[in-house]
């Protein structure tokens, strides 16, 4: 599969079994660069069972 941006990134997080999808307005193709803040929160949400699929 070859990716294109947040089509792919959902078509792969509806064929992984508790993946979660999210957008980040204001961000390019490094959100750890572009919203570092907004990038821990969502991974740190995530771990901790906050964010569901």
């Amino acid at each position: 599969m070859r990716l294109r941006g947040a089509r792919s990134g959902r078509e792969y997080a509806d064929m992984l079994p508790n993946a979660a999808f999210r957008t980040i307005d204001s961000s390019g193709h490094d959100i750890t660069h572009d919203q570092p803040a907004r990038y821990r929160e969502l991974v740190t949400s995530f771990l901790r069972g906050r964010i569901s699929p």
